[in-house]
């Protein structure tokens, strides 16, 4: 509906006249007054010039208004026009950028296929690998306990015989008992000297105690020395062992920074190169639209032209056949009138269908728009969800090698303090029963001793003890060497010469036990010393081989390392990508769920940056793929860091519970001088210390 508006230059008798309505109306009001009042004043008022110019100047006004809506509406056909071709624009962009991001994304599928197909195998690696290991420990561990069971066999073989000997001993002293009852009344004469020799004796036997006493704390003083320089030396190589591994640590991190810093530039000069491509279509797109718009226009105004010359030369002939007709001279005319008609016929049809085309052109170049949206969607989801079944079976990888690597260490743990009760338990039995041979061999001494006071006793009263009054300990006879002549044990001499012997004797027996206990203790430590240089010799090994394979294999590694390249460090690096990753995890966390409403803003975006100049569509784009990719990088390398170092302490600790583990046949002395900082000999240093 058009809406009048009064211009300022009617006058306002004028405006009343328009107000009251139509020139029309007032003429029927006029004309009904006049029929039936015979009013002759309202047709004299129909007759006034005033007023019917104020009609023409009112409908002068509604085709001015009528004109400048037509205006309008031609500015809003001329916008919408432009509009058409932006979008156009637009639309050719995004199938470029969806184009792309297809390939992108296809790539990075077999990419991550590849990467969880090489995890699994090494996963399956390092778990025969741990279970060889266990199988092999095992073995050793059972050696171990079958080595315990024939030292207790041993030592029960030699207890018994021991008693065997003590019996035989036992019998062939009370017959020299009895020999001596006979030739008691021989021994009147000497028994003087007897009691001297019982005084010498004695103090021969303190004096060899004060020796024995003093010569085992001299030895065991020097075992303590030695043990506390082995002790100070076993730290220092463990201290120089964490130096060296902080310096390859170091060295890896230096390694990675450097491949990083590579893969980043080599990433960029892509993201320009596809930048560039990008730009130069974009210029081949535009300047194609614009030789088809120049195109369409010509042809339209070729088009109104010949409409034009059409329309004008219909009037004139219409002119000259109403004026004068001719006979020939018309023919000709009205044929060549036809032939443009047919011209301009043929050239509506030619533009009708070039319109048609077009549209047709633009409904497909809409749904194809729809369908590479559609297809942006499903693979966006598709990704993130990819994205998340790594990341979760990442997860369930590690902790389930986490709670193997825990049960595994629990055993070791148990197992180790096992052995430990075992060797204290066998320590202090040991000990106790040196002990007691000890206060053995110096209660026969004294026993003896008695028994010959007795027997001086007896040969002075002229009556013997019964052997029924003597206690069970006069019954204990000490040794005596090989007595082959019967004569010469009459002579106590003899006697006291051949108790203080045996006693010497044992005496030795023990310093010898304790200085082959040393040795065997200094040749655990030598294989205990060999054992760490194998495992450094190991790791040197390993380095080694992987240099080897990355000089071997350059292309390979440029190729896969921006998103395996941390699987082949082999340090822990968590610190120098937890504060750079922690952002990008988050927005690429934020980014992976987002729903319709993000992906029409997105379109939103692109066709607002798609109006600047310049090419700021694939610039702006570009750098959007740049940050996505790298948000995608630092996430992978997060969690694989995470998963190495973890791997890696665990097969440290691993190590050292093997190692642990070895020690079930080295003496006592040598769990005092491992290093108090390993965590995991706490306990079993806290037990040997306190064993009560």
């Amino acid at each position: 509906m058009v809406t009048t508006s009064t211009p300022p230059f009617v006058s306002k008798g004028n405006q009343d006249k328009m107000a009251s309505g139509s020139y029309y109306g007032e003429y029927m009001r006029s004309m009904a007054q006049l029929k039936h009042h015979g009013d002759r004043s309202a047709k004299q008022v129909l007759m006034d010039r005033n007023a019917y110019i104020s009609f023409l100047e009112a409908q002068l006004e509604r085709v001015s208004a009528a004109c400048l809506t037509t205006q309008t509406f031609e500015k809003r056909l001329a916008e919408i026009e432009s509009q058409q071709l932006s979008n156009e624009q637009k639309l050719s962009s995004l199938s470029k950028v969806f184009r792309l991001n297809q390939e992108y994304m296809e790539q990075t599928s077999e990419q991550s296929r590849a990467e969880m197909n090489a995890f699994e195998s090494k996963l399956d690696g390092w778990m025969d690998k741990c279970s060889t290991d266990i199988q092999m420990h095992e073995a050793r561990l059972t050696q171990c306990a079958e080595q315990l069971r024939r030292c207790d066999a041993y030592l029960e073989k030699v207890s018994d015989q021991t008693q065997q000997e003590v019996e035989s001993v036992r019998i062939t002293l009370d017959r020299e008992v009895e020999d001596l009852k006979t030739l008691v009344f021989a021994a009147e004469t000497r028994l003087e000297t007897m009691q001297t020799v019982q005084q010498d004796t004695t103090q021969q036997v303190e004096a060899l105690q004060v020796l024995v006493t003093d010569r085992v704390d001299t030895d065991l003083d020097r075992i303590r020395a030695s043990i506390s320089e082995k002790h100070l030396a076993m730290d220092r190589a463990h201290e120089q062992l964490r130096e060296s591994l902080k310096s390859i640590a170091s060295e890896l991190e230096t390694s990675w920074k450097v491949d990083v810093a590579r893969v980043s530039r080599s990433f960029e000069e892509r993201a320009e190169d596809l930048r560039d491509q990008l730009d130069r279509l974009e210029r081949e797109q535009a300047a194609e639209v614009n030789e088809l718009k120049d195109i369409l226009r010509k042809c339209l105004d070729s088009q109104h032209l010949i409409s034009a010359t059409v329309v004008g030369l219909q009037n004139e002939i219409d002119h000259t056949q109403s004026v004068r007709p001719t006979g020939g001279k018309w023919s000709s005319i009205e044929a060549a009138i036809q032939e443009l008609r047919e011209n301009q016929h043929s050239f509506q049809s030619a533009l009708t269908l070039s319109q048609s085309c077009f549209q047709d052109t633009d409904h497909r170049s809409e749904e194809r728009y729809e369908q590479l949206s559609e297809r942006l969607e499903r693979s966006e989801h598709k990704f993130s969800r990819l994205t998340r079944e790594f990341l979760s079976s990442t997860d369930q990888m590690q902790s389930k090698l986490l709670e193997a690597i825990d049960t595994a260490e629990q055993k070791l743990k148990e197992e180790a303090d096992s052995v430990v009760q075992d060797a204290i338990h066998s320590f202090q039995i040991e000990s106790r029963r040196t002990q007691t041979h000890l206060s053995v061999n110096f209660s026969r001494l004294e026993h003896h001793v008695e028994e010959l006071e007795s027997a001086i006793l007896e040969v002075k009263s002229g009556y013997s003890i019964p052997k029924q009054e003597r206690g069970p300990a006069e019954d204990a006879r000490c040794p005596v060497d090989d007595i082959s002549n019967p004569v010469e044990s009459h002579d106590i001499k003899l006697i006291t010469e051949c108790v203080a012997r045996n006693l010497e004797d044992q005496l030795r027996s023990v310093l010898n036990s304790m200085q082959r206990e040393a040795s065997d203790q200094s040749v655990k430590e030598a294989a205990l010393s060999e054992h760490v240089q194998s495992l450094e010799k190991r790791l040197h090994m390993n380095t080694l081989r992987e240099e080897e394979h990355r000089a071997l294999f350059p292309s390979k590694l440029h190729g896969n390392r921006s998103y395996n390249g941390t699987s082949e460090k082999r340090s822990s690096l968590r610190s120098a990508s937890s504060s750079s990753s922690k952002s990008s995890s988050q927005s690429k966390c934020a980014g992976a769920t987002k729903p319709k409403s993000n992906v029409v803003s997105k379109r939103k975006e692109s066709s607002v940056v798609s109006k600047q100049p310049n090419g700021t569509l694939s610039t702006a784009k570009a750098k959007r793929l740049k940050e996505v990719s790298s948000n995608l990088f630092l996430q992978y390398m997060e969690k694989m860091l995470d998963f190495v170092v973890v791997s890696v302490n665990q097969f440290v600790l691993y190590e050292l519970l093997l190692q642990t583990c070895t020690l079930s046949s080295i003496p006592l002395a040598l769990f005092l001088m491992l290093p108090p900082s390993i965590e995991i000999l706490v306990s079993i240093t806290h037990k040997v210390d306190h064993p009560n």
